[in-house]
């Protein structure tokens, strides 16, 4: 958390070898409402939760699981099916992580298909 200044959003794209084809990538969340995607994702929020100008987050806000799936067509693997990221976040207390107590670690996780 040290050195973060606010919270990033990243956009992810997919290309071919040549970069004549770019293909973005839907990004599913697994906290929102089935069948909704979304355009940018985050892997550290410390910005959500501060309820006051100048004050510190509740809690921080992070990317926990994030798994990447590029599905091909059968039997053509130049052809592929729309790419799709899905993130799961997760919290931790903003107290316990400098206190460096339970809860200050977090187990990530990232998979791609």
């Amino acid at each position: 958390i040290e050195g973060v200044k606010g919270t990033e959003f990243y956009s992810l794209f997919i290309s071919n070898p040549d970069l004549t084809t770019i293909y973005p990538v839907a990004v599913e969340v697994e906290e929102l409402q089935t069948n909704s995607r979304v355009g940018r994702f985050f892997l550290l929020d410390v910005n959500s939760s501060i309820s006051s100008a100048g004050g510190s987050p509740a809690y921080i806000q992070y990317a926990a699981s994030i798994s990447l799936d590029i599905p091909v067509q059968d039997g053509k693997s130049d052809l592929l099916y729309p790419p799709r990221l899905r993130v799961k976040y997760a919290q931790r207390p903003y107290g316990r992580i400098l206190s460096r107590g339970n809860g200050a670690l977090a187990r990530v996780t990232f998979v791609v298909n």
